[in-house]
């Protein structure tokens, strides 16, 4: 265990350290730090278990310390000490979940026993994570149980793995005379195949269907038969629900998959057999995968009467044209062209639930598209319960696909909008400069403003004439350089209230930026 003990007034901090029997305490390592720019380099190095921490400090107090320490999500057991029994400052720890406010001067037996119930609580915390690891293991191993035995019997038929945990639990798997509906999942495009393994990706999958499916009391397991070829067995307690509920839910899981996971997935879905028919069923889904030429992403079902109502979707001719009307700034032109292709083909009776989901996912691939451009993420488009249930219904109803449709091109305005982009900027620049002291990245700017990275890059060089990334630098040496004349704190905290920790790095750009050294600086800005 290692305690950490944070006070600017250095007899304290010694009389702390050598006063009291740490050792006998339990702890291994005892840390020191004079000011809170310090205890964050130790608590960026090492692990710190519980922070004993003075409140009245320069720069940064020991409130704003302890908020960083939440916010960085480190699971320190906090101890405040102030020679101040002020009431604000208590209200303030209570909220930052502070074991114990220790007013000072107070015996070595007030700071034990504080530290004795910063311990207690870490062991109560680290025993509720470990018991729920271990639930969440024998979940997950109770899952590999039952995706090993339909592995089993889809591959060469055996049917005793599957008898036995019948047997052991007949809620796990359902019984061969039950109906069930077989799935299956290919992964198209993976665009960061090296940061998945096929493990943690069929966790993922495992999850996001079964919370999907709950809602409907259905069950699901998964296992994968080939790589990245997987399977997955739906059934109910009370039954199967209808084929449009299912449908539903796996274009819901094509869409995450897509705008969170930055990949591709076609489901093949075959009408309900016996779960004795399992294995002709999934010859049928592989069936329809070698049939997919084009390898696009969508959901499928396997049913002799719905292949005529594929031949009856015309793509769209208008999908280029539609892409270049969302860059150039008219969304109300897109609009206007797919809910005529709508009304088309419900004059002709050619509209079916088919036609709706090939033109939803030609929709959401032209906002994909077109998001490099437009500089509107997609993922922003979807976030509040309302947008995601326009999403997630499209498909059911001509009403409901035009009012996604309407919904979606009113988000859409021109990249020309001065003010729009002005407003941006503005905020992307306040974003900087509140958060000098982190090592900024453009993705998490972009983020903060709701727009693509690209995007934000072309806007704010239209508008500053200079780079994000060349702004950033400057604003920070700028900084850099006001602390260097109007203190004399050490150049190596100077850099770390500037996000660098590389004392060699921050020295070469101060250089570049300023003319001069920061120790030059320091001496009056002559050249070394």
């Amino acid at each position: 265990m290692k305690l950490l003990i944070v006070d600017d007034q250095i007899h304290v901090l010694q009389g702390l350290e050598r006063g009291i029997d740490w050792q006998a305490l339990g702890f291994s390592q005892v840390l020191t730090a004079l000011n809170a720019i310090e205890a964050r380099q130790v608590m960026a190095s090492a692990s710190i278990d519980i922070m004993l921490c003075d409140i009245e400090m320069p720069f940064e107090n020991g409130l704003s310390l302890i908020r960083w320490v939440r916010a960085e999500k480190y699971p320190t057991r906090c101890i405040l000490l102030t020679a101040h029994s002020d009431f604000e400052y208590a209200k303030d720890a209570i909220k930052l979940d502070v074991t114990e406010y220790v007013v000072q001067p107070a015996p070595y037996s007030d700071i034990i026993r504080a530290v004795q119930k910063a311990q207690n609580e870490l062991a109560v915390q680290n025993k509720q994570q470990e018991l729920s690891r271990l639930g969440a293991g024998m979940h997950r191993n109770q899952d590999l149980l039952s995706a090993m035995a339909l592995n089993m019997f889809l591959r060469s038929g055996q049917k005793n793995p599957y008898r036995r945990i019948l047997a052991l639990n007949r809620k796990e798997l359902p019984s061969f005379d039950e109906q069930v509906c077989l799935a299956s999942i290919q992964f198209m495009r993976l665009q960061f195949p090296d940061e998945w393994d096929n493990d943690n990706l069929g966790y993922a999958l495992s999850n996001i269907i079964r919370e999907s499916l709950e809602a409907y009391g259905q069950k699901a397991v998964l296992t994968e038969l080939e790589s990245r070829e997987y399977i997955c067995m739906i059934w109910g307690e009370n039954g199967l629900q209808d084929e449009a509920v299912l449908v539903r839910q796996f274009e819901f899981l094509l869409s995450v998959f897509r705008q969170y996971f930055s990949c591709e997935i076609t489901v093949y879905l075959d009408t309900p057999v016996l779960a004795d028919q399992m294995p002709d069923a999934l010859a049928h889904l592989r069936e329809m995968h070698r049939d997919n030429l084009t390898h696009r992403s969508m959901v499928q079902v396997f049913q002799s009467s719905v292949k005529q109502e594929y031949q009856n979707y015309l793509p769209l001719r208008k999908f280029k044209d539609f892409e270049a009307l969302l860059e150039q700034g008219y969304p109300e032109a897109v609009y206007e062209q797919a809910d005529r292709y709508l009304m088309d083909c419900a004059k002709s009776g050619q509209l079916t639930r088919e036609v709706l989901r090939h033109l939803y996912q030609d929709m959401m691939q032209i906002l994909y598209n077109a998001a490099e451009t437009t500089g509107i993420n997609p993922k922003q488009l979807f976030q509040d319960a309302a947008s995601f249930d326009l999403s997630r219904n499209a498909c059911n109803s001509l009403e409901d696909m035009r009012a996604f449709l309407d919904y979606v091109c009113r988000r859409y305005k021109k990249e020309e909008d001065r003010a729009d982009t002005r407003r941006i900027v503005e905020q992307a620049i306040e974003y900087i400069e509140r958060n000098l002291e982190k090592e900024l990245r453009r993705d998490e700017i972009a983020e903060h403003v709701h727009i693509s990275p690209s995007y934000l890059s072309r806007i704010f060089h239209k508008e500053t004439g200079v780079s994000l990334k060349e702004y950033m630098i400057t604003q920070k040496m700028k900084t850099a350089q006001s602390i260097l004349r109007s203190t004399t704190l050490p150049v190596s905290l100077v850099a770390a209230k500037v996000g660098y920790h590389n004392f060699s790095q921050f020295s070469q750009i101060y250089k570049s930026v300023i003319g001069c050294s920061p120790s030059a600086e320091r001496k009056g800005g002559e050249n070394e």
